[in-house]
């Protein structure tokens, strides 16, 4: 609590300075700025004749300087570098320099405050991803398909050894010239290619192309009906695929059995319109004779084949902290946040109508 009390008063502050460092730009373009390019520019970049394409004679008020953040940037770049003003001209002085190196930084920070556009960035989960979030989403005992990538991974999950604990040790292997094996029927989809630097997590070189999500749509069907995907190797056998006792209200059974089950899968929580429709999927296979294990294995494949899965959210407004949880546990171990993170990052998050 004294932490996020901490963070807050930090962002705070940071909020007022930039206040009010915004709302001294236009009295320092007046008082300070306007005179001095009056005085050390006008007859070069504004009299008979303009010198380059920077014409100041057109730039009379704060608000069409702060329309020009390329004109900002440029004198931050010429004035820095003692190109400016030009030999054979007086030079500034070393404190009015220094000033109009930081009024003009003050400027270019409010002229683009509002022009930047968010960009999301979303990327796919890398073969290394994929493997660790479905073999933590079901607690499986095994691999899915083998992992020959240079990279080094855990021998064993050491998030489910002590709860709420990091052990002292943690055993780590490269399998790249020896990789264990996965399950039975399964086989994986194709290496990612590799960006800069050998990097396969890079968001513009994890695409999705056609023939990739038809191999999630196969892969996600073989994973669910593989011979190894039983009651033995399931953690959440009982939690999601058991048969219900007799005279269970299958309809709240299936809602309560997934709501848990896609809010760890999709990284976030899930909204009610999303649950319900694969609730919807599960009910249309029981009604057409299918047994609810199996049914519930249906709807697991729909899910690992949902972007929802595939792809690692950027933030959006009031998801911050989702992303934050699914970007610390993709760096420190390859797969999904952990059960004890999301709930923490549920609770961050303003009051939704989500499920």
């Amino acid at each position: 609590m004294r932490a996020r009390e901490f963070l807050f008063m930090i962002g705070l502050q940071l909020m007022l300075s930039g206040i009010v460092a915004e709302s001294q730009a236009g009295d320092d373009f007046d008082k300070f700025l306007k005179p001095l390019i009056i005085k050390n520019c006008l007859r070069c970049h504004g009299g008979k004749k303009v010198n380059g394409e920077v014409n100041f004679k057109k730039v009379t008020t704060a608000t069409q300087f702060l329309a020009k953040p390329e004109l900002i940037q440029e004198m931050i770049e010429v004035v820095g570098a003692n190109d400016m003003p030009p030999e054979g001209e007086p030079e500034l002085a070393p404190e009015v320099r220094t000033k109009l190196l930081a009024t003009l930084k003050v400027m270019l920070r409010e002229s683009t405050s509002g022009n930047a556009k968010k960009q999301i960035q979303i990327r796919r989960l890398n073969r290394f991803q994929y493997n660790n979030s479905v073999k933590d989403l079901f607690q499986l005992q095994l691999n899915v398909f083998k992992l020959p990538e240079k990279l080094m991974t855990r021998r064993r999950n050491y998030l489910h050894s002590v709860p709420g604990r990091m052990p002292n040790k943690v055993q780590v292997v490269c399998l790249s010239l020896k990789p264990e094996g996965g399950m039975s029927e399964v086989s994986a989809f194709p290496k990612d290619l590799r960006a800069a630097h050998g990097f396969d997590n890079q968001a513009n070189q994890l695409t999705l192309s056609p023939l990739l999500l038809d191999a999630f749509l196969k892969l996600s069907v073989s994973i669910l009906n593989s011979p190894d995907f039983n009651h033995d190797t399931v953690g959440i056998w009982n939690d999601l695929f058991a048969e219900p006792p007799a005279g269970t209200d299958l309809e709240a059974e299936i809602r309560n059995r997934l709501a848990p089950f896609l809010r760890r899968a999709f990284r976030r929580s899930v909204e009610r319109d999303t649950l319900e429709r694969y609730s919807a999927y599960a009910k249309s296979r029981l009604r057409r004779g299918q047994s609810f294990t199996d049914c519930m294995k249906q709807v697991a494949s729909a899910a690992l084949s949902s972007p929802l899965f595939l792809y690692r959210h950027g933030s959006v407004d009031g998801e911050e902290q989702f992303e934050l949880a699914s970007n610390l546990s993709s760096f420190l171990w390859g797969s999904s946040p952990a059960l004890a993170l999301l709930p923490l990052a549920e609770r961050a998050q303003p009051a939704s109508t989500g499920a």
